[in-house]
């Protein structure tokens, strides 16, 4: 009788750990990625910059999990006090917020924005950054392509 019982407790526990195991691997990534490392440079002048450079995003691999983004020639006010950084993942879409942490001057200028997203997996990603047009990236360890994004 006892042996009975033992059997199906250990068949119950093979059953549970199986379904959640299942449960677990369906969406390992989602949300889970974080940024660090941010940076911005001072506003840019006609002085410093020429006034047609383009804005372009260059990501660059730092390591098999780790992405590194340099936003060259962001407009934001020229008085920001911070840039601020929010990202979260959604499956295999990145969402990307970079923005003023107050808007103190009636004026507008470029900016260089850098920041490393973590916990990264080798795959295609689409990387929507608030503003612009979704676009997709193929991360792996060698990852090194420039995206010219279009706004909104």
């Amino acid at each position: 009788m006892r042996l009975k019982v033992l059997i199906k407790s250990i068949i119950i526990a093979i059953i549970f750990v199986a379904v959640s195991c299942d449960r677990e691997n369906k969406f390992p990534d989602t949300g889970k990625i974080t940024i660090d490392n941010v940076k911005h440079g001072d506003c840019k002048n006609t002085s410093n910059t020429r006034s047609a450079e383009a804005e372009e995003i260059h990501f660059i691999a730092v390591s098999a999990t780790r992405l590194k983004v340099v936003h060259r020639n962001v407009v934001f006010n020229c008085c920001p006090k911070s840039l601020i950084v929010e990202c979260e993942a959604d499956g295999n879409t990145i969402n990307i917020v970079e923005r003023e942490e107050e808007s103190a001057c009636n004026c507008i200028c470029p900016y260089d924005l850098e920041f490393v997203i973590n916990s990264l997996r080798e795959r295609t990603y689409t990387i929507k950054i608030k503003g612009y047009k979704p676009f997709d990236i193929k991360f792996n360890k060698s990852t090194n392509v420039i995206i010219y994004p279009e706004k909104e």
